[in-house]
């Protein structure tokens, strides 16, 4: 996939100040087979990923799906990286990265009283951060 100069620029970031990590770039399709393979064995995540038409919401559940089997750090294109991972890793989290993007989300986490709260992004990344942690069993 070819992408925008600008956005290849603030790939690279991620990429210069975090060598030894993989970066994948998941477009529609790629994200697609993506669940396929590593979900094969739960339907429900593979038919509620299928079932959604608006790509959109399939993005943001992608990202939830991609960090709950692999573990790591997301970034959007449009995020750049300014300084190395490894600073802004809470230290209870250094040995587990398991769980980074929620602990740094829920540690930066500030609730707003809005229409957000309950609809769009915000309420996925609340049913995401909620699944996490009963599959991890932690809060």
């Amino acid at each position: 996939m070819r992408i925008k100069e600008d956005d290849a620029y603030r790939v690279r970031t991620w990429m210069d100040l975090k060598p030894d990590h993989r970066y994948e770039l998941l477009t529609d399709g790629a994200a697609e087979t993506y669940v396929l393979d590593r979900f094969a064995d739960d339907s429900r995540i593979v038919n509620a990923y299928m079932g959604i038409n608006d790509f959109i919401l399939r993005a943001d559940l992608i990202r939830y799906l991609a960090l709950l089997k692999e573990g790591g750090v997301y970034g959007d294109l449009d995020l750049g990286c300014l300084e190395p991972i490894d600073l802004w890793i809470p230290p209870n989290f250094k040995d587990n990265t398991d769980n980074l993007e929620a602990a740094t989300s829920l540690t930066n986490f500030k609730p707003q009283q809005e229409i957000t709260d309950v609809t769009g992004p915000m309420a996925l990344t609340q049913a995401a951060f909620q699944y996490l942690s009963d599959a991890t069993k932690t809060s």
